[in-house]
Parts: C-alpha cells; structure tokens; sequence
C-alpha cells in the first residue's frame, strides 16, 4: 500500500464512499503502523534535539584568574579530586579582596559536597587592612556553608601567617592543616586518613 495513493484518494475527503470502504479497511492497519513509525521518529529527533541543547550549554566554571592592583588571585577546581585551590599573592585592598572573593563564589558553583580547599597565601601580602578580613572570612564561611571537608593553608614557615584562615571558634565543620608548598598540601589531603595514629 502507497500513502501517496492513499492522500490522492481520500485527503480531500471528510469520509470515504462506499465504493471505497474495502480500500479505506485496508488502509487502516496501514496507517496506524505509519503513525507509530513517525511518533519512533519524532521522539528520536527530540532526543537528538535534547543532546545538541546539552552540547551548547555553557560549561561550568572551573577555574578563574584575576589581578586588580598589586594584588593576583589564581581558583581553579580540580573536578576529579574535587578539591579547589585559592591561591592568593600581592597586596589585596577591599576591592581586590571583594573581587576574589566574588570569583571564588563563582567557581563554587561547580563543586561537589564534602570538597577539599587549598589555600596558598605564601605570596600574599601579610598587611591586610579589615576590610579585605571581612571579603576572606565571608569566603571561608561559604566556604562552610558549601560543605568543605578539609582545608590547607600554605603558608611561608619564616612569615606571619594570615589568621583569618585558621581554624577557630565552635562553630567549625572542617578539619584544618598547614603546609610550606602546593605539593605538601595536594600530599596531606592524598594521604588524609591513610595513615596510623600512635
């Protein structure tokens, strides 16, 4: 059977004549298999659609660079281990501070539960007026309230580390570490829990 032959005959038609009611039984098995057919390909295209739509979505935001004044801020989220890194250097001042703090955010978003942080202030300027405290503090108190599990401040062993990433106060979920280099942080939280304690 043709559907071509089948909308030459009855298209026009509201029903068919008599003459054509063997034909009209006939088509019917027909075209119920057609309708089923299309409704196979029409609910593949819309899967087609659905993927390409993906593909087109914007990525998530895994890292994010920054510099305004003498102050340079480096996050990027490393999704496999999901541990994020904040890497701070230069002489923040309240807009700078704000800035990072808002990229940091943004980079959150990508982030899983029960995430690790890095915390690099070897470079960082330890003359930091109270204003780029409160930018900071906000910063480690999202990052709480995002579900930290672990963060390492690297921290140069002959300066003054900044205090505003230390563990303090009752309120504190996560737990807390020191290291002198990237590599000794990315090394405890590797081997956090991995070892016996004496």
């Amino acid at each position: 059977m043709n559907i071509e032959e089948l909308k030459a005959k009855f298209l026009q038609k509201s029903v068919a004549d008599i003459k054509d009611v063997d034909l009209a039984l006939r088509a019917a098995p027909f075209l119920i298999r057609e309708v089923v057919r299309l409704e196979e390909e029409l609910k593949e295209a819309e899967e087609r659609i659905k993927h390409l739509n993906s593909q087109f979505r914007k990525q998530p935001l895994t890292s994010k660079k920054g510099k305004k004044g003498e102050a340079e801020w480096d996050i990027r989220l490393d999704e496999k281990k999901n541990r994020l890194y904040f890497i701070l250097s230069g002489k923040f001042d309240h807009r700078s501070g704000k800035s990072a703090t808002n990229h940091l955010s943004m980079v959150l978003e990508s982030i899983r539960k029960d995430f690790d942080v890095i915390i690099d202030i070897t470079n960082l300027s330890p003359d930091v007026s109270n204003r780029v405290h409160f930018h900071l503090r906000k910063a480690m108190y999202n990052l709480q309230q995002m579900g930290v599990k672990s963060v390492v401040r690297v921290v140069d062993p002959k300066a003054n580390p900044l205090s505003v990433f230390e563990e303090r106060g009752k309120d504190i979920t996560f737990k807390s570490f020191t290291a002198n280099s990237l590599r000794d942080a990315d090394l405890t939280l590797d081997n956090e829990g991995k070892f016996l304690k004496v």
